[in-house]
């Protein structure tokens, strides 16, 4: 069996001396799967249609194992949710920062309430 994906949509960044730095540590993620960037610390494109088709081609493979981490663009968040929900039969599965609990929690969804 292989090891779930934590597909990352976006990893924000802030401009330092040194050049762009990430903001938020996502290693804890590890725990759910390999992490794949999607978009890297890119800003989001304005043609939808371009970040859709990409996204369909990045998320082929997308299945009940793996996990939407919730970080970055809320808008890219959502177009990277409702693709992989569209190849997986309408599931997907979440990862949310608790900050409270100060770890990740996993939500699963499904759009034809199964």
């Amino acid at each position: 069996m292989n090891r779930p994906i934590v597909y990352v949509p976006q990893q924000p960044t802030r401009m330092t001396e040194n050049g762009p730095a990430t903001i938020y540590d996502i290693t804890p993620a590890l725990n759910f799967g390999s992490l794949i960037s999607l978009f890297g610390n890119a800003p989001v494109m304005l043609s939808t249609n371009v970040v859709v088709e990409q996204l369909q081609l990045k998320l082929a493979t997308f299945n009940d194992d793996d996990y939407i981490l919730c970080i970055g663009d809320p808008a890219l968040i959502a177009v990277t949710a409702m693709v992989a929900s569209s190849i997986n039969d309408g599931r997907v599965r979440m990862l949310r920062w608790d900050r409270h609990q100060r770890q990740y929690l996993a939500l699963k969804y499904d759009l034809k309430g199964e």
